[in-house]
């Protein structure tokens, strides 16, 4: 029996679409700071402010099931919540 890969959009996570401009186009990555089961996350320096932030990339390929997807937008959801905040990072889209 084949398991079906869900199909998705940057856009039903972020509300993204496919124009939006690609992280490389709007940070200059630098370290690594961590992995965790669907993405990185790098230091980084945005190149029209200058600001430093930390980014996450989510690798669209390893979200291979809708409980992926779930847990997600549970994330997003929770930093939507709790950003501004000063011990909580917050979520810039």
């Amino acid at each position: 029996m084949a398991t079906a890969v869900a199909t998705f959009s940057a856009a039903d996570i972020l509300g993204k679409g496919p124009d939006a401009p690609r992280l490389e186009a709007e940070y200059l990555l630098d370290k690594e700071l961590g992995k965790g089961a669907f993405g990185v996350v790098h230091l980084a320096r945005n190149k029209t402010t200058g600001e430093r932030v930390a980014v996450k990339s989510i690798s669209k390929a390893r979200l291979t099931c809708k409980e992926d997807v779930k847990d997600i937008l549970g994330e997003v959801s929770i930093m939507n919540l709790l950003g501004g905040h000063k011990n909580v990072v917050t979520l810039k889209v």
